[in-house]
């Protein structure tokens, strides 16, 4: 199952790591479009608050936004959160939790097929 999280980083995610789009200011920016609900901007901003990039680094605060796109679908964003239940990394370590994401994101990925 753990295999399934070690999907490809889009070329849009790897650009925003890569040309060091990590001031505040974008962070401030992905944190406007993750409240109106677009689910790229909620993962990134999670990524951003996992690592501390333009934000200081929150490991509750990122688990809050791959939980809200993962509830929508994104698979980024199931496995992080099922890998932060795994792990106790900013929520309560619960495995049988993590396993429940796995799980969603195994079917998504069965549903959308090579698509991601």
């Amino acid at each position: 199952m753990i295999g399934l999280c070690r999907l490809n980083v889009s070329k849009e995610l790897l650009s925003f790591v890569q040309n060091g789009k990590n001031s505040s200011i974008y962070s401030t920016g992905l944190r406007k479009n993750a409240e109106a609900g677009i689910v790229a901007d909620q993962v990134k901003l999670a990524g951003c608050y996992a690592e501390g990039r333009g934000v200081k680094a929150n490991t509750q605060e990122a688990a809050k936004w791959y939980r809200a796109a993962a509830e929508k679908g994104n698979v980024v964003a199931m496995c992080h959160l099922g890998r932060a239940y795994e792990k106790g990394s900013g929520v309560r370590k619960n495995e049988l939790e993590a396993v429940q994401w796995y799980r969603k994101l195994q079917v998504r990925v069965m549903l959308m097929g090579n698509s991601f």
